[in-house]
């Protein structure tokens, strides 16, 4: 009686003993693509997290009110897919009224940057007003102002861009690039990197091809291509001809306040 109640016991623990060792197994087999080496350091790391954004889900977000992330599709530079849409939120309808203008303001601003004309982007971020998450903007290409300074090595706009805004150097592209993914190709490249790693970059971002900025400062080989200006023209116009039937989508991008812009009070709203 004895040895038939003790077998199952022992049958229990080999169950957990191997469960165990698969689980170690597992742990071994991930190791190297979890962790990334930084600084001389393994920091945990994970491919960006991706939000496919089609046109029921802007709807979805419209009829709820949810103004945070209806403002970051035009932040991300696809603002033309909320013009003429409706919401039966007033302070909806109150932020979809400004878009062509807050579209416009982008345009501006980094229309300025690719010219690298300091001056121009200073007064047009100084005169930003409801606009306040402005310098977190991404052109149509999907670049912020904090990369264009770097693939332009314009340290002297980048050193200003930090330290007035410096949420910008947490701004992602559409590859889950910050601008430190972007480093290795600049004449100073430590410099530039402690520039946005100062201002608060996410040094342990991961793009789409698993590489942290780490990976390709000390890999510059094997660097991403550097966009160019004419790539993000390009994108302007195919934006302006878009049908607005594609899907979006979006890397993680900084914490949202909820104050980014200054919204019309409801009695303004129709």
């Amino acid at each position: 009686m004895a040895a038939t109640v003790a077998a199952p016991a022992e049958m229990k623990r080999e169950v957990r003993q191997q469960r165990a060792k698969m689980s170690l197994r597992r742990k071994r087999a991930l190791a190297p693509l979890q962790q990334q080496q930084v600084n001389g350091l393994y920091v945990h790391s994970s491919p960006p997290r991706v939000v496919q954004m089609n046109p029921s889900t802007i709807r979805q977000w419209l009829r709820g009110g949810d103004l945070e992330r209806l403002e970051q599709v035009v932040l991300e530079g696809h603002g033309h897919r909320l013009v003429g849409e409706y919401s039966p939120e007033p302070r909806v309808r109150a932020f979809l009224k400004t878009v062509p203008d807050y579209m416009a303001r982008i345009e501006l601003v980094h229309d300025a940057a690719s010219r690298g004309d300091l001056e121009e982007l200073q007064a047009q971020l100084q005169e930003a007003g409801g606009f306040r998450r402005l310098a977190q903007s991404k052109d149509a290409a999907g670049l912020g102002l904090a990369h264009k300074a770097v693939l332009a090595d314009d340290e002297r706009m980048l050193r200003w861009l930090l330290d007035a805004h410096p949420a910008a150097a947490g701004v992602k592209d559409r590859e889950g690039r910050t601008a430190l993914h972007y480093c290795s190709g600049c004449a100073d490249p430590r410099e530039t990197w402690s520039l946005l790693e100062a201002a608060g970059a996410d040094v342990g971002a991961v793009d789409s091809a698993g590489h942290t900025a780490a990976f390709y400062m000390q890999h510059p080989e094997q660097a991403p291509a550097r966009p160019s200006h004419s790539a993000a023209n390009d994108a302007s116009q195919a934006r302006k001809l878009t049908t607005g039937k594609e899907a979006v989508s979006l890397f993680n991008h900084p914490p949202m306040s909820g104050k980014g812009i200054a919204y019309a009070g409801p009695e303004n709203s129709e």
